[in-house]
């Protein structure tokens, strides 16, 4: 990795000298043992770079088991120990992109688990580029799929000025392609008992505006979508300014119960389904980063209770072998799995659990990049030139950019079409037998421990805008957990809330016209609002993103300004 990566693209060199603020892009293709990676990670961060980042986007077809890397690490004690912090969050091997954060050594490293030329598709986005290129060390024989036309021109595209590139092969059919793509290079003496190697840079002058962290970002909304979008941009060293219109965050009425973080997940192939496990296997990390005691990772049960959910659970069962995601448990380990008796089994999902959304919304703000504005209701967003100037009741802001996480109040800012605002209303129950409940279940309804030894089951979905809590609902709900207990139900207390969701069900995440959205996550903005939230963190700071090109043409907040 020194010899031919670091030094052929003379990255030491080039860090040295980075402007202030200066995200650096490196992009690989052939992730293997991720010895490149971390030989990268670590110089990098000798190098001391304060007020810089780095995304290393690597692709791996087939990726190779967790326990072998782990055995691979352990031979060598130098590598093991610069590897304890990526074998800690190693994603499981499931097809897409996973995004692992290392905010101490400022990097990102994304693993795209999938052909490369498909990788590379999914990654063109506006204005981004890599800085360097880790080209495979295998030669075109052994690795053929890498080395064609289509893969050059995918990483020509993806180049600007001064991009760079690297590689072990010195075969003719590189050499063609690069010279095709526009790409210069030379033959130098290669590694070891390699005669020759080649390095080499994009001969262009497309210039990309390249991103820089020196940036005022002006957030509206402080939910768990306004809350998670500020936490992951102030951690890179944005400065954060985020409105709330609530005097203080204890008044948001849903910042009083707990959440239940679990997936949808369904066998098919559509982008749906694509967004539902990506967004629960991001969530699920970025909360255990936060840890207890505002995430609770019990694990949860959803109950095969109906012959539609047999159904689904076999479909499921039969696409994923292993208990990685998810594990079919039987009616007695359901029962001592959850603490409760229970008449019906289901699917167990360990790694996920339930939120103290204030809890965790306060955790998320406590970096000094940010400032949280309460009491304070925008008015209006204006562009002038190169900022937006926005307005308030108590006075004008000017940011670089702007992002709505305003929920179904989204349209007093920005004319948005596709949003519906749904009223659900929980219910806060007591009752002995439920003393013993360690994990939340799932059926019709849910049945959740929550806050200060209570329980709590949801939630009702209705157009009615009152905000007072009703008996109706509270009884609705007692309905809908028959499937989980039939015992008298004490109802203490309860929360009303206002979610904005769409026909689709899938939430607006994007730039509509130079403004980001990142609203419509109805119910499930525990699992979704923190995926979106790195997808818009993305596109401010032009890093590779996190959504495939068919995600993000699923979630386009303007995708419904053509339908009916």
């Amino acid at each position: 990795c020194n010899f031919i990566y670091l030094e052929g693209n003379q990255l030491l060199k080039r860090w040295s000298n980075l402007e202030r603020d200066y995200v650096f892009n490196i992009g690989e293709l052939g992730f293997g043992t991720g010895i490149n990676f971390l030989v990268t990670l670590q110089k990098w961060k000798g190098i001391k770079t304060p007020t810089n980042w780095l995304n290393y986007f690597s692709i791996e077809k087939n990726p190779i088991p967790f326990e072998d890397l782990l055995k691979v690490y352990k031979k060598y004690k130098d590598v093991y120990k610069i590897s304890i912090p990526l074998i800690d969050k190693f994603p499981i091997n499931c097809r897409g992109f996973h995004r692992i954060d290392f905010p101490k050594e400022r990097a990102s490293l994304t693993l795209a688990y999938g052909e490369v030329s498909e990788c590379l598709k999914n990654t063109k986005v506006k204005d981004l580029s890599f800085d360097a290129w880790f080209l495979d060390g295998f030669s075109p024989q052994k690795n053929p799929e890498i080395w064609n036309d289509e893969v050059f021109n995918l990483i020509a595209d993806l180049s600007c000025e001064g991009s760079s590139f690297s590689t072990f092969s010195s075969a003719k059919i590189v050499k063609d392609n690069l010279k095709k793509n526009n790409f210069s290079f030379s033959k130098p003496k290669g590694f070891s008992n390699k005669r020759h190697m080649l390095k080499g840079k994009y001969i262009s002058y497309k210039k990309i505006n390249k991103s820089t962290l020196n940036k005022r970002i002006g957030i509206i909304g402080a939910g768990i979508s306004g809350c998670s979008l500020a936490n992951l941009l102030s951690t890179k060293g944005y400065r954060v300014s985020l409105f709330e219109k609530e005097e203080d965050l204890n008044s948001k009425s849903l910042f009083n119960t707990s959440l239940v973080l679990y997936p949808r997940l369904s066998v098919g192939n559509d982008a749906y389904a694509e967004y539902c496990l990506q967004s629960y296997l991001f969530s699920t990390k970025f909360f255990e980063e936060i840890g207890k005691p505002f995430w609770n990772k019990t694990g949860v049960l959803l109950l095969d209770f109906n012959q539609q959910t047999k159904k689904r659970f076999k479909a499921l069962m039969s696409l994923r072998k292993d208990s990685r995601i998810f594990r079919k448990v039987t009616a007695s380990e359901a029962s001592k799995l959850s603490g409760i008796k229970l008449k019906k089994g289901g699917l167990f999902f360990p790694d996920a659990g339930w939120l103290d959304l204030k809890g965790v919304c306060s955790f998320m703000l406590e970096d000094p990049n940010v400032n949280l504005v309460l009491n304070n209701r925008i008015n209006s967003i204006k562009k002038e030139k190169r900022e937006y100037e926005v307005t308030s009741n108590n006075s004008k802001y000017r940011f670089d950019h702007i992002c709505l996480c305003t929920s179904f109040e989204t349209d007093q800012l920005l004319a948005v079409k596709g949003l519906s605002k749904k009223r659900g209303q929980t219910s806060v129950v007591e009752n002995k037998i439920l003393d013993d409940l360690k994990i939340p279940i799932c059926a019709n309804g849910y049945l959740s421990p929550s806050l200060k030894n209570t329980n709590v089951i949801g939630s009702t979905y209705s157009k009615v805008k009152n905000k007072n809590l009703s008996v109706k609902e509270h009884e609705e709900n007692v309905k809908k957990i028959k499937d989980i207990t039939t015992s008298k139900l004490n109802i203490v207390s309860g929360h009303v809330g206002f979610r904005a969701t769409t026909k689709d069900h899938l939430p607006l995440v994007g730039n509509a016209n130079g403004i980001f959205l990142n609203i419509g996550h109805g119910s499930r903005g525990s699992t979704s609002a923190p995926f979106s939230s790195q997808f818009i963190s993305d596109l401010i700071s032009k890093s590779p993103p996190i959504f495939s090109s068919k995600l993000r043409k699923a979630v386009n907040p303007e995708r419904f300004k053509f339908k009916d």
